[in-house]
């Protein structure tokens, strides 16, 4: 799977998957790592009550409370970033997975050691979301 870079501070992946497939796969991914799901925003169907139209889009927040923890006891303005998130959107006939990168994050709230190898694991687990079952 090809690796794109929409926007220069945002990382983004295409999957084979629909929309739906993909976030059912990253659901799954993340309750097999021990991760939580803090919340799962459907910004179509948010759109869609409020008359509007809107691609499809879903927007998860997830991560590891001990690690979030961590980073905004180092940080406090990374709460403004935690828990982490990936939105996965339809781009016409192609699925895509975006999340900002780790050393981003790192850099924004300055962190260092663990806590920048604990981020770094998102990568790892967009290349498990987009690869072959």
């Amino acid at each position: 799977m090809p690796h794109e870079s929409y926007l220069t501070d945002v990382v983004t992946k295409n999957t084979d998957r629909s929309v739906e497939q993909t976030v059912a796969r990253f659901v799954e991914i993340i309750s097999t790592r021990a991760l939580k799901l803090f919340a799962l925003v459907d910004q179509r169907q948010e759109a869609t009550l409020v008359g509007l139209n809107l691609r499809e889009s879903v927007l998860l927040f997830f991560g590891d409370p001990r690690v979030g923890t961590e980073v905004m006891d180092a940080s406090p303005l990374a709460g403004l970033d935690f828990p982490l998130k990936v939105l996965v959107w339809s781009d016409g006939e192609s699925t895509r997975v975006s999340y900002e990168p780790p050393e981003l994050l790192a850099r924004r709230h300055r962190l260092q050691g663990d806590l920048v190898a604990e981020l770094e694991h998102i990568n790892a687990l967009t290349d498990a979301l987009i690869g072959p079952l």
